[in-house]
């Protein structure tokens, strides 16, 4: 099925819930092996996403005034934002080919699960 990757990384923190919540074996099953197979998207993305980091960072220190420890990140550089911001986005609204099960809606009425949580797995659900 294709799906926005903005959809999977958009879901993660769903993911997170579910992966916690009890819930029969097969539902729990399914749930698991695309939580799997999304992390592989979520992964790619993350990596592209440290490589624009490194194209449009500049190295930092920055020293906690409490504990006078140094600690050294990357941040944009103020003139390439909006660049990074762009890229970014056409990555999001990009489409992947991913191999998921469709849950039904109905199966999903034996977990207790807020709606924040189920709004974001629309894409992995029918009825």
């Amino acid at each position: 099925m294709k799906v926005k990757l903005n959809n999977i990384i958009n879901a993660q923190a769903s993911f997170q819930k579910l992966s916690t919540t009890t819930m029969p074996g097969k539902l729990a099953y399914a749930i698991a092996r695309n939580i799997r197979k999304l992390e592989i998207e979520t992964k790619s993305f993350d990596d592209t996403r440290q490589k624009l980091f490194e194209k449009y960072g500049e190295e930092v220190e920055e020293t906690d005034e409490k504990t006078k420890e140094v600690k050294k990140f990357k941040r944009i550089q103020k003139d390439n934002v909006a660049q990074f911001q762009i890229e970014v986005g056409e990555i999001l609204e990009s489409e992947v080919e991913v191999d998921i099960w469709k849950i039904k809606v109905a199966d999903l009425e034996k977990v207790d699960l807020a709606p924040n949580v189920l709004l974001p797995l629309e894409f992995m659900t029918e009825e």
